[in-house]
């Protein structure tokens, strides 16, 4: 599992399981399965990260269906936790799996302890097992949408235009405008409609359901929406809800609608187009060329202050390591983010580029390594620095020695904003490949080669 913070959604494993409850009808069996699987675990069997990490998110979305979510709970989670029913039984399983997450052989808990948070850990189970045994609050229950749901949009003088629920995080808006009780008419006429992704729940708070309608042939098909990925030439087809992702290129994404999700006030923006008769068509994606250009031409201008205060060779830039990956590793663990490189190494993870900070922290990552490996001494960790950093595990020395090697080449290629700062150098960026060139040749003769 790779963890980005100490919450019950910050990890891959609870992303994993929420976009894949999105894309059930009934969420409430994985629900139930998950909970089940770490509740029902003995003590005296080894509970891996990812199943308990799932748990606790599930937990977290069975006290948001009886009407208690958490106070920062994302707009995703309250709308997945809007189609589960919080039965005695189902609250019951959750709290088995929190008991259980906190006791001995949780790879969760070894998590937390590595990183000094284990308290932090029994606290936030502790606060939401008591919102799971609370009286439950049927008016504090997400509201939920269904599909055929009809919303009804103020756009002026009286007059209103029409939304559908057409499924899971997507509605229709209708060409036209009439009085609230005209949905009928708008709605299942011939008039052209658009569809959109969105946040059903923050919709549906913000205008309530008026009825239901049949929906209509043309959006009862499920379509697929286009949105650009890393590198530049890499695009993805998604669901309206962002679920089953499938990577394509730009001839196929080009074919498919943008994926842009809107808010309640930029659907109310377009709401009012509506009732004009507009309906302004969706977007697209941009090529890989205009995408590379644009991206350069809204970040050039960072990049000669990144230059200024760093070198291209590894630990150049002492102030992002010292700011950045170190404290990060002190407080969250070694282990930890070993693993989370391990998994952006292997795509378990997303890369998240380009994005020059991220790219430096896989490279201060990757000298980190090169550091513990034996490939570079010691002292090239910046001064005031080197003490502060933490030693390897002997036995998770080769599965870092093997994340460097498969994340170095990501450094010098087309979705590398660190490389794009260093080729507008004076040496066009020659000193910065040559130096991960050396890294990549340092670590291949590393003693420590296996355990990826």
């Amino acid at each position: 599992m790779g963890a980005w913070g100490r919450g019950p959604f910050e990890s891959d494993a609870a992303a994993d399981f929420l976009a894949e409850l999105r894309e059930e009808e009934s969420p409430g069996r994985l629900v139930r399965a998950a909970l089940k699987a770490v509740a029902r675990t003995p003590d005296t069997e080894y509970l891996e990260v990812d199943a308990g990490a799932t748990a606790w998110a599930a937990a977290e979305l069975v006290a948001a269906a009886r009407g208690a979510p958490a106070k920062d709970a994302p707009d995703d989670v309250l709308e997945t936790a809007a189609r589960l029913r919080a039965t005695p039984a189902l609250c019951e399983e959750a709290a088995g799996a929190l008991s259980r997450l906190t006791r001995s052989r949780s790879e969760l808990l070894e998590l937390f302890e590595d990183g000094g948070h284990r308290e932090k850990l029994a606290q936030q189970l502790a606060e939401l097992k008591q919102r799971l045994a609370a009286p439950k609050d049927s008016a504090a229950r997400p509201a939920r949408a269904t599909k055929g749901d009809v919303l009804a949009l103020p756009v002026g003088q009286g007059r209103f235009a029409f939304a559908q629920v057409i499924g899971p995080g997507e509605l229709a808006l209708f060409a036209g405008a009439g009085a609230e009780g005209e949905a009928a008419r708008i709605v299942g006429g011939e008039g052209p409609a658009r569809r959109i992704p969105c946040s059903l729940s923050h919709v549906t708070r913000q205008w309530p359901v008026t009825t239901k309608l049949p929906l209509r042939k043309d959006l009862a098909r499920p379509i697929r929406y286009a949105f650009e990925s890393v590198p530049f030439s890499l695009y993805s087809l998604t669901s309206a809800s962002a679920g089953n992702f499938e990577h394509v290129d730009y001839a196929e994404a080009r074919r498919h609608p943008e994926y842009t999700r809107r808010s309640p006030e930029q659907l109310l923006a377009l709401a009012r187009e509506a009732a004009e008769g507009r309906l302004p068509a969706p977007g697209t994606v941009r090529s890989p060329e205009e995408w590379e250009r644009a991206f350069r031409a809204a970040h050039r201008h960072a990049w000669p202050a990144r230059r200024a205060r760093a070198t291209p060779a590894p630990f150049g830039d002492p102030v992002s390591f010292g700011e950045d990956l170190l404290p990060w590793m002190v407080e969250f663990g070694v282990v930890n983010a070993i693993r989370v490189h391990h998994d952006l190494a292997h795509g378990r993870q997303g890369y998240g580029r380009p994005d020059a900070g991220g790219d430096q922290r896989t490279y201060d990552f990757a000298a980190c390594v090169a550091v513990w490996s034996g490939a570079l001494p010691r002292t090239a960790v910046p001064r005031g620095l080197g003490d502060r950093l933490p030693d390897a595990p002997a036995k998770h020395l080769g599965q870092a020695v093997e994340a460097a090697l498969r994340l170095l080449p990501l450094l010098v290629n087309e979705s590398s904003e660190l490389r794009m700062v260093w080729e507008e150098a004076e040496d066009g960026g020659k000193a910065f490949r040559q130096h991960v060139q050396s890294l990549r040749e340092g670590l291949e003769g590393a003693p420590v080669r296996t355990g990826g």
